[in-house]
């Protein structure tokens, strides 16, 4: 778990034209607080939320959420999305998944290394199915739209798609009722190739965890060798799974008595772990990272 507190370089900048806002401001500066007052594994310490996002947008509710650069891709069930610029605290675009459907969840969502087209301010992007056939869907963002660019399928109906970039890796995960969860390892599949179809002959590794309905999984990211899975609803227990990347071993990071709200999905931005919570509250920042 000692990698989960130590940050890697923070991921180069990248400036789009969109909508409302011109999206070229440098990346934010967060200041370093000593030591003791980072958080830790025994819960979160000064919660506080960072942007308000309404959590209904085309009457639909807020799901995945992924972050690069200043700017925080929000999703909605059916794929549609609102971009907001973390440091001007603003919306800067709305726009809608190619891959939108009344299936589309749109449950998680990471951007991965690769770039569909040289020059592209945005990598692609991966976003979770998580009803239907549970689909992965790979998509492009242009700066004003999204273009499907890959479709990754497994023999079995995938709840939640994580990136592993740096193991390049693409991890698969299967909710098992109220036995708990499995995660299946994949090589990460070649961006250039239109329909992926995963069988157990391409299968790296597997990892099972057993536990009981109040850890209901919601949106998740790899990053610092580890990923985290944001767990539970308001009336439930909530919470971060951390999962160490190399050896799968799982510790739980509890919020129960800090947060009220529905976790929803977790990703990096700078020196922080922001939260997006299904409320008018939005995007919480919950926990500085050392450095």
């Amino acid at each position: 778990m000692r990698r989960f507190l130590y940050i890697l370089p923070f991921l180069v900048f990248m400036a789009v034209a969109c909508g409302q806002d011109s999206m070229g401001d440098d990346p934010v500066e967060y200041p370093m607080p000593e030591p003791d007052e980072y958080g830790s594994l025994r819960g979160f310490r000064d919660i506080h939320s960072l942007i308000k996002v309404n959590y209904r947008y085309h009457d639909c509710s807020t799901q995945g959420m992924a972050i690069h650069g200043d700017y925080a891709f929000v999703f909605s069930n059916k794929g549609w999305c609102r971009i907001y610029n973390l440091k001007k605290k603003t919306l800067a675009c709305e726009t809608i998944l190619e891959s939108s459907s009344d299936d589309n969840h749109a449950n998680t969502a990471q951007f991965g290394s690769s770039y569909a087209v040289d020059g592209d301010s945005f990598p692609l992007i991966y976003v979770s199915e998580c009803y239907g056939k549970g689909h992965c869907f790979v998509e492009r963002f242009d700066g004003k739209d999204f273009h499907l660019h890959q479709t990754i399928s497994c023999w079995f109906t995938v709840t939640d798609w994580f990136v592993d970039k740096d193991g390049k890796r693409l991890l698969a995960l299967q909710t098992e009722s109220t036995k708990g969860m499995s995660i299946y390892l994949f090589p990460l599949p070649d961006p250039s190739v239109p329909e992926v179809t995963l069988t157990e002959e391409d299968l790296l590794g597997k990892w099972h965890y057993e536990f009981d309905y109040r850890h209901i999984i919601q949106g998740g990211v790899c990053g610092r060798g580890n990923l985290l899975i944001a767990y539970g609803y308001a009336d439930t227990d909530r919470g971060v799974h951390v999962i160490d990347l190399s050896s799968g071993k799982l510790v739980e990071m509890d919020l129960s008595d800090s947060l009220n709200e529905e976790p929803e999905d977790v990703d990096f931005y700078g020196n922080s772990l922001l939260l997006l919570v299904n409320s008018t509250n939005g995007i919480y920042e919950i926990m500085k990272l050392l450095p």
